[in-house]
């Protein structure tokens, strides 16, 4: 499935969430969410650029493959992702499996509260990341079929197109640095 989604960061969510109710959005669910990212000790995953990562989302536990896919459009402010996923029946088990294989590095550990709402063929969520990760300011993502649905949510929201980052994890991390430092 391609994944294909923007950021938009530091957010007044109540704001945008009043607006998704005014606009007939279903809340879809409040979840905590631990994930772990996983490689060999020869950097396998990584090197090929691509995300092995094991997620418990509440109750469920994800198996998930991210590979960059090789046709960035020149401009485009989305991101885009392959991702095969399973679900899996337990994330230790699936960890003990996965470091039999090999992958016992954690290349990174995160926890966040996920709010997901759904607005027609989009998915709007805002995750706020705890434990070593919470000095990031909480953040919105628009997921859509495309990237003009993304943009013509993001209009719909009042979200200027130099808000829209195609960032990742690493980024987020990485521009949010200097506030781990407090």
């Amino acid at each position: 499935m391609e994944e294909i989604e923007v950021k938009v960061l530091e957010i007044n969510r109540k704001a945008i969430e009043d607006k998704l109710k005014i606009l007939g959005a279903e809340f879809e669910f409040e979840l905590k969410f631990h994930a772990l990212s996983l490689d060999n000790n020869q950097n396998d995953v990584q090197a090929s650029h691509k995300t092995l990562r094991l997620r418990q989302e509440g109750e469920s536990t994800v198996l998930t493959l991210k590979e960059v896919p090789g046709n960035k459009k020149k401009g485009s402010k989305v991101k885009k992702r392959i991702e095969t996923e399973i679900s899996v029946s337990s994330f230790d088990t699936t960890r003990t499996l996965l470091e039999k294989l090999g992958f016992k590095r954690v290349v990174r550990e995160d926890e966040k509260i996920r709010r997901s709402w759904k607005l027609g063929d989009a998915s709007i969520v805002f995750d706020r990341y705890l434990g070593a990760l919470s000095h990031i300011p909480e953040f919105m993502e628009i997921e859509a079929p495309n990237e003009a649905r993304i943009m013509e949510v993001a209009t719909i929201l009042e979200i200027g197109k130099s808000k829209l980052k195609d960032f990742s994890t690493r980024h987020l991390i990485k521009k949010y640095a200097y506030l781990a430092k407090r």
